[in-house]
């Protein structure tokens, strides 16, 4: 919210179109990147290495709503209550730890997995490494999850913004 104040004192910008603009930006570059990594590889293999485009897509998709949802709440929370804002800090790069990116999670011994496989972002990254290769191991990688997870997700940040959009832009 303070980063983009200054846009918000024109009547048509409202709070959630910052975040909407956020994660648009962040998951063109990400994406651009990605895809930027893939080429390259496909240069140093000469050969294409994506076994489910549509899939490989998808996860990205998810996971760009799931930051979506995620960065609507902490913005709504971060503002109302500001003594939420170091946890706003934390959150993510905790869920991004247990979302496996660094490494592969079934690598941790048995008792560790459920922390790492509640997390819908793990789904979306084992999912997203499976679509490259059918050779790819994911255990647990649960495309229905990450779904429910993000339709749900979703309707209650919207449901939070929604009820609260007038103290957003009066405080």
């Amino acid at each position: 919210m303070e980063a983009n104040e200054a846009l918000l004192f024109y009547r048509p910008v409202k709070p959630i179109d910052t975040v909407i603009a956020r994660t648009l930006c962040e998951a063109g570059l990400y994406t651009s990147c990605y895809i930027l990594i893939l080429v390259g590889t496909w240069f140093y293999y000469d050969q294409v290495i994506m076994s489910d485009p549509g899939m490989f897509l998808f996860s990205l998709i998810l996971a760009a709503a799931l930051g979506f949802s995620t960065g609507l709440i902490f913005m709504v929370f971060g503002h109302i209550m500001p003594a939420l804002t170091p946890v706003a800090i934390w959150t993510p790069r905790v869920l991004w730890f247990l979302s496996g990116v660094p490494f592969r999670y079934w690598v941790f011994p048995a008792w560790s997995r459920p922390f790492f496989v509640w997390n819908p972002l793990m789904h979306c990254i084992e999912l997203n490494r499976r679509s490259l290769s059918d050779d790819y191991y994911t255990p647990d990688a649960n495309l229905q999850y990450v779904i429910v997870w993000v339709i749900v997700q979703t309707t209650i940040a919207l449901w939070i913004y929604s009820r609260n959009e007038r103290r957003l832009l009066s405080l």
